[in-house]
């Protein structure tokens, strides 16, 4: 999907499983939508009833994919202050 919210909210509007699994690697769209830091898509999902404790198949959630990029970010930010 590739981040498109236009296709993301047709998809639930046609009565698709918010929290259905999408690859081979337990993947719901949200994980996914964390992981490649689609966050409107991932706000969408959420204020839809999205599932934000389902895991994948290696027991990572969206909240994982959000703390690890706030970490980058806040490291990167003070690695060019000083």
């Amino acid at each position: 999907m590739g981040g498109d919210l236009r296709s993301l909210k047709r998809l639930v509007g046609e009565a698709a499983d918010i929290n259905c699994v999408v690859d081979d690697l337990g993947c719901s769209a949200l994980v996914l939508s964390c992981y490649f830091t689609h966050y409107e898509c991932a706000k969408y999902l959420l204020s839809m009833g999205a599932d934000f404790e389902l895991a994948d198949n290696e027991g990572v959630t969206p909240i994982n994919f959000h703390c690890s990029a706030w970490w980058w970010r806040s490291t990167k930010d003070c690695k060019n202050v000083g």
